[in-house]
């Protein structure tokens, strides 16, 4: 399986090559809950994180950012197995691309065993084979159909934080 994911600052987007596309908002919280089935979650390493509620991280690159649950939670959004074997390509801007190295060493080669709540809870296990990290503004490039790819594009990708594009003539 083949998982793309991109960890928004205001958005996470995702799609496998047999699901998605599935989009939530990127906001979380790690405060108490007395019932934490009453809302969407990661329990990884002991700690709880929701999703969609509290607020947006403030850290500017995005490797830098606690983002394992996020991306968990969207393999989980996107898959109904307890087991999920996947290759993973990330998105970061082009201005971040020298941290692309974090991802493959935090995550190639890594199994993730947690529990979560979608629309319902259940014990996952990820196992990442390969991490792939490309800039932003070039995935919409690779959806373009082969006449529009050998003329003149422009793709611009605006985010939440960064504006990039790409050119090819």
């Amino acid at each position: 399986m083949i998982t793309v994911l991109d960890l928004g600052n205001n958005n996470i987007k995702g799609l496998t090559d047999t699901n998605g596309p599935i989009t939530f908002r990127s906001n979380l919280s790690r405060d108490y809950e007395a019932y934490p089935d009453g809302f969407n979650y990661v329990l990884l390493d002991g700690q709880y994180t929701y999703f969609e509620k509290g607020t947006f991280s403030k850290e500017y690159i995005k490797t830098n950012k606690d983002y394992k649950a996020q991306l968990l939670y969207g393999i989980a959004k996107m898959n109904d197995a307890d087991l999920i074997d996947t290759n993973l390509t990330l998105l970061l801007p082009i201005s971040e691309m020298e941290h692309k190295k974090k991802y493959e060493d935090e995550l190639k080669n890594k199994q993730f065993k947690f529990t979560v709540k979608t629309t319902k809870k259940k014990d996952m296990a990820v196992n990442i084979k390969d991490v792939f990290v490309v800039p932003e503004g070039y995935a919409s490039y690779f959806t373009l159909d082969d006449n529009t790819k050998a003329s003149n594009v422009l793709v611009i990708d605006i985010g939440g934080r960064t504006t990039n594009s790409i050119q090819k003539n």
